[in-house]
């Protein structure tokens, strides 16, 4: 994963449940965390790299929140998210993984709003009448479409990026992106096999990314989409969200991908 370190959740931060509620944490040797098997290691993995961040101001931690309506919604995720954002020591952290809900008719979060040309046909995960194949979004859309366009607007002014990674079936190397507007101030590299295509600005991008995918031949092929991952390289958290209402953990057990 680009060497980066992903740390997926399901449920709330605990640790961090204290601060949000506004408590102070009462210090007690009695309470521990007991980690099944030999899974303690991921989180010293995890804890090395809070310290990295908030004593040398070194590093990215990738956090994946999972979970069901109010996950999607970004609830819970969007408000560890701002405070950690806010948060002196941990913020600049990019946006991060998300999914343009509306595209599959459902509801968006509330700091980004997306916009769509094109005929989309979605599938979710809590859809067990229908065999399609999701990531770790949950959700997806896909298209036949010679020609459509997505639009991104985030209504936080302090999101930038200058990276993205628009996670799609591996045979999509039939389609192709361009970004209106931005002519000769971008550079894309696709890795079909892979299931992803990245692509890198010549600078910082704020408020809005206009995507235009091109059928490239004249087959019925399908363009599906799982998600984009909006990155700045900034060190900090980065705390994403991929939530599907009515979601349980066995919806997500469903996603092969």
């Amino acid at each position: 994963m680009n060497k980066r370190a992903w740390f997926i959740l399901f449920g709330v931060f605990i640790f961090l449940s204290a601060k949000l509620a506004g408590q102070d944490i009462q210090q007690d040797n009695a309470n521990v965390i007991q980690f099944p098997g030999k899974s303690s290691a991921q989180f010293d993995r995890l804890f090395t790299s809070f310290n990295n961040l908030i004593l040398h101001g070194e590093g990215t931690i990738n956090i994946i929140h999972i979970g069901d309506s109010h996950i999607q919604a970004d609830f819970f995720s969007g408000e560890v998210r701002k405070r950690l954002m806010n948060d002196i020591a941990t913020g600049c952290g990019a946006r991060g993984l998300l999914f343009p809900y509306r595209m599959a008719r459902t509801n968006n979060p509330v700091d980004y709003f997306v916009k769509f040309t094109g005929t989309w046909e979605s599938c979710r995960n809590v859809e067990y009448n229908k065999d399609c194949s999701l990531g770790v979004m949950g959700i997806m859309v896909k298209t036949k479409d010679s020609l459509s366009e997505i639009i991104f607007h985030f209504r936080d002014p302090a999101t930038d990026f200058k990276f993205i990674r628009i996670y799609h079936n591996e045979d999509a190397q039939n389609f192709s992106f361009e970004f209106p507007g931005l002519e000769g101030s971008y550079s894309i590299q696709l890795t079909p096999a892979s299931g992803f295509t990245d692509i890198f600005f010549n600078e910082f991008m704020k408020d809005s990314l206009r995507i235009r995918i091109i059928r490239k031949d004249t087959l019925k092929s399908f363009f599906n989409l799982y998600g984009v991952d909006f990155e700045n390289k900034d060190a900090g958290i980065t705390y994403s969200a991929a939530g599907v209402n009515g979601a349980e953990v066995i919806s997500f057990l469903r996603c092969d991908l």
